[in-house]
């Protein structure tokens, strides 16, 4: 009988879930179209408009989400979800 059990439970190991466990995404990138969600203190001003974000910096707007981490970027350099991150760091963070 003991050779069932293990058949019966290398099956069950093997066959796929019926209903996967949804993924768990973090409050803080739950967010609407447009809204942008930064940390301010994962970037450092490098020169005028000029920025480098520090290990893992992330850049969000709406569902669109950037890894911003040792990248050194300025004004019309990038575009996350039509938002160019220079300008808004340097409208919104005061460095």
């Amino acid at each position: 009988m003991s050779w069932f059990q293990s058949g019966l439970i290398a099956l069950a190991l093997v066959t796929p879930a019926k209903h996967p466990a949804a993924a768990v995404t973090p409050a803080t990138l739950q967010a609407s179209p447009g809204d942008v969600i930064v940390d301010c203190g994962d970037f450092a001003r490098v020169a005028d408009g000029v920025y480098i974000g520090r290990s893992g910096a992330i850049f969000a707007v709406g569902t669109i989400r950037d890894d911003l981490g040792g990248d050194t970027f300025g004004p019309n350099a990038l575009n996350i979800g039509g938002v160019d991150p220079a300008r808004y760091l340097q409208q919104k963070c005061r460095m």
